[in-house]
């Protein structure tokens, strides 16, 4: 016996074939919902529509191209601190958050974006799409000595 699988999304039939059937979805036609099927057999009979839990339509991936780091460059003395600004492109990205390193965490850490001089010297600081770990921007934080003052 063969079966008839007709897929609905609210009233609206979106699909309907041979059971089992696949059916791909356009995420912009069809972003999310609940989706209901019935069976229909060959003399016409049809089920009562059940639920299909398993259906998941998906948003496409949009990739990160590029992150960003503002300033480039900073100079700070030890024990204080500086802000860096991240920028994704394209800003519609899946996820636009980034991971934050330093190449020497003696010299400066890092925390959201946040730099504490630790010591002096040069450190890179990364941050890293959370979206593929591979696009990256940097920029270099000099940290300094604070002047000695005499008092």
């Amino acid at each position: 016996m063969t079966e008839t699988l007709n897929i609905y999304r609210d009233d609206e039939q979106i699909a309907s074939g041979i059971s089992p059937l696949h059916v791909k979805l356009d995420p912009a036609t069809y972003p999310a919902g609940t989706f209901k099927g019935e069976l229909v057999d060959d003399s016409g009979v049809k089920t009562e529509r059940f639920d299909f839990p398993e259906v998941v339509v998906s948003a496409p991936i949009i990739a990160v191209t590029k992150v960003t780091l503002t300033p480039e460059t900073a100079s700070i003395e030890v024990g204080n601190t500086t802000k860096l600004a991240s920028a994704i492109e394209p800003t519609n990205a899946t996820d636009t958050g980034v991971n934050w390193s330093s190449s020497d965490t003696a010299v400066a850490t890092v925390s959201g974006g946040t730099v504490t001089g630790k010591s002096a010297g040069v450190s890179t600081i990364t941050a890293m799409s959370k979206l593929d770990g591979k696009i990256t921007g940097t920029a270099q934080v000099t940290v300094i000595e604070p002047p000695v003052t005499e008092g």
